[in-house]
């Protein structure tokens, strides 16, 4: 049975973006495809990838997660107050971690295992960022 991923638009500006099981690499290009319209819609947000249900990406997602990165940085730098990861690894939080001391995203971060710190951080960021403003209406 295959994987999904999905974007929880409903707390809106706070986004959850849901890992569950192994993605295809169709189903991987059609997140990050949903997730350049996000960005596209203007206004700010945070956004709350809960991976704990996720299975290891393979090497093909990987790049194509960081070629997106590259390609979307202005954008991110420009409409995203910050970025929370639940990560249920302690390995694996560690890896994310020490990947953004080498290369920093974009806006500020946290990496946690606990979903509710996740998402009291994303509250917390988005009300505290000067330039914070609700999505636009969908």
């Amino acid at each position: 049975m295959a994987g999904t991923i999905d974007i929880q638009e409903s707390l809106a500006p706070v986004y959850v973006v849901t890992f569950n099981g192994q993605v295809t690499d169709e189903q991987f290009r059609a997140y990050l495809s949903a997730l350049s319209a996000l960005m596209g819609r203007g206004g700010w947000r945070v956004l709350v990838y809960d991976a704990r249900l996720a299975a290891p990406a393979p090497a093909s997602q990987r790049r194509m997660q960081a070629e997106w990165m590259k390609l979307n940085d202005a954008g991110v730098r420009r409409s995203t107050a910050g970025i929370a990861f639940v990560i249920p690894s302690a390995v694996v939080r560690g890896v994310l971690t020490a990947i953004f001391w080498l290369q920093p995203l974009a806006c500020p971060h946290l990496v946690t295992e606990s979903f509710e710190e996740a998402f009291r951080w994303a509250r917390g960021k988005l009300a505290s960022t000067p330039r914070a403003e609700p999505a636009p209406p969908r």
